[in-house]
């Protein structure tokens, strides 16, 4: 009879541990499962994410080609518009924003294969209050002329004497190879001078 009960309850221990057993397979493999679709959804999202930065870099190569198909066509490029001046917020909220006079320096160069003459390159300086177009004023025009600009011959020069307007209206330089080439627009950064009351 002992013998009976002792087959008995040793086949019970084995049917209960071997259900737990089963148990934890089951959810090791369901959460392997888990893991697996986890694993799919990301790689699916990735190839998605792959697929945009090639459309991006797509368009990016296609729009300088067209910036550069753009400047083909003028004889004379800006190379560089430098703003220069010692009345500039060096540290601060404010810091790089200028507050007094400065000047301007255009570098620009020529992209044709000819000789150019009288190359004219006027820089013009337009305020205007912000969304109302018809408030544009032009406070400072200069003009400067390049007698003589050879082939992929660079030139430099400086235009003296611009003043920042009131900081609360948009301030833009207007950089113009008259006749023979490109424009480009830069907005000014402008702030109250030190100890302002505004």
């Amino acid at each position: 009879m002992k013998k009976v009960i002792f087959t008995t309850i040793l086949a019970l221990l084995i049917i209960t541990f071997s259900g737990c057993n089963s148990a934890k397979v089951d959810e090791l493999n369901d959460r392997t499962i888990q893991l697996q679709k986890d694993k799919e959804k990301l790689e699916q999202e990735l190839d998605l994410e792959k697929n945009k930065n090639q459309e991006f870099s797509n368009e990016i190569k296609k729009l300088e080609s067209e910036i550069q198909q753009g400047k083909n066509k003028f004889d004379v490029l800006i190379e560089e518009i430098e703003l220069k001046t010692e009345e500039v917020y060096k540290e601060g909220p404010a810091k790089g924003k200028f507050y007094g006079k400065f000047d301007v320096l255009v570098k620009v160069v020529n992209n044709s294969q000819k000789n150019l003459e009288n190359v004219k390159v006027s820089v013009k300086m337009e305020t205007s209050l912000n969304s109302y177009e018809k408030s544009l004023d032009v406070k400072t025009e200069k003009l400067s002329v390049i007698k003589k600009l050879n082939p992929q011959e660079e030139s430099e020069m400086i235009f003296t004497d611009f003043n920042v307007d009131h900081p609360e209206v948009v301030q833009e330089l207007i950089v113009n190879i008259i006749d023979y080439g490109e424009i480009e627009k830069i907005k000014i950064p402008s702030a109250f001078p030190p100890g302002s009351l505004d």
